[in-house]
């Protein structure tokens, strides 16, 4: 298969890759594909792309042709705490004989980080958030693709960060007037974050395990149900019985090691102001900086917590994705 290589690429090339491995891209005009490096930001918080603060990075991801007829939509995939692995190029493969491009973005190791599961302050949702937007500008960008057919799927952390991205005044903070994802759809992700008054951007489908004692689903079905009283585009599925990373074939483990926060008290539940900072609901706490970032943890985070495969969990979350996408991109 040929993703395969890419997944190589990926396995035994994290934590030594440089955007001196190849030309960086501005443009997709000529349809390359494969490894494609392109510029981003790396804002620790929305406020430094605000404020214009935030500085430049080179970043990188896998651009993965559709197997026969194009059908002009295209996907971002966007990774957990882990790092990219062949879970996502399975995805990329299935999107590909779909007639989708996928680009697999590797948030990571541009920024020479292997995996935050241990320590998420290393690299943050909002430097994420700010790679999917510029892959969104790059994508746009190919003569086969339709700028207003892209959409991002996130896991995990990247789950979070396809929640965060589907938020009008975020997209609006990283993107101005530009376009706008055509969907976003997330796997077990975070979900401490309270978005009063503000709309979506674009259909949001968070895909939750009834059981996962790493992101709970409880407040992302609060999320849920808050948004969904202002009428807003989102859906929740919730598979019973299911564990964090359900998605997956690798057998249950657990690691007392991995950082969860499931305090909802105001302390813990995060807003994005009009400035830009994320803070805590009650005000106590932001997280706009590194060292902030790990006072907020120290106050309501824990250590702890499971992955499973759930193989019928697996098989109708896909569908139901599939689904998903299908509808937003038609």
């Amino acid at each position: 298969m040929r993703v395969l290589a890419f997944v190589l690429m990926t396995i035994f090339g994290a934590g030594c890759a440089t955007y001196e491995s190849g030309a960086i891209t501005s443009s997709l005009a000529e349809q390359p594909s494969g490894r494609i490096w392109f510029v981003s930001k790396d804002p620790y918080d929305f406020a430094a792309v605000a404020d214009s603060s935030a500085k430049a990075i080179i970043i990188h991801g896998d651009l993965i042709e559709p197997e026969g007829d194009w059908n002009g939509g295209a996907v971002i995939l966007s990774h957990g705490s882990g790092g990219t692995s062949r879970h996502h190029f399975d995805y990329a493969d299935d999107l590909a004989r779909r007639g989708y491009s996928v680009m697999v973005l590797d948030h990571f190791t541009p920024r020479r980080v292997l995996s935050t599961a241990h320590e998420q302050v290393r690299v943050t949702e909002q430097m994420m958030v700010a790679d999917v937007y510029a892959a969104l500008h790059l994508l746009a960008t190919h003569p086969k693709i339709a700028p207003d057919r892209i959409g991002v799927v996130g896991w995990s952390k990247g789950g979070i960060v396809a929640v965060l991205s589907a938020v009008e005044r975020i997209a609006r903070t990283m993107n101005g007037d530009g376009p706008r994802l055509a969907f976003a759809a997330a796997f077990y992700p975070y979900c401490g974050f309270e978005f009063p008054g503000d709309r979506l951007a674009n259909p949001l489908l968070m895909l939750l395990g009834e059981l996962d004692d790493w992101t709970p689903s409880p407040p992302c079905l609060a999320l849920a149900d808050e948004l969904k009283s202002r009428a807003q585009p989102v859906e929740t599925v919730v598979f019973p019985s299911a564990r964090h990373g359900f998605d997956g074939q690798g057998p249950a483990r657990s690691d007392s090691g991995w950082i969860t926060i499931r305090d909802t008290s105001p302390k813990c539940t995060l807003v994005v102001g009009q400035d830009g900072v994320t803070r805590s609901k009650d005000g106590a706490h932001d997280v706009s900086t590194y060292d902030n970032r790990l006072e907020f943890l120290k106050a309501c985070a824990v250590r702890g917590a499971s992955i499973a495969g759930d193989p019928e969990a697996r098989t109708r979350s896909r569908d139901i994705l599939f689904d998903f996408i299908r509808r937003s991109t038609s």
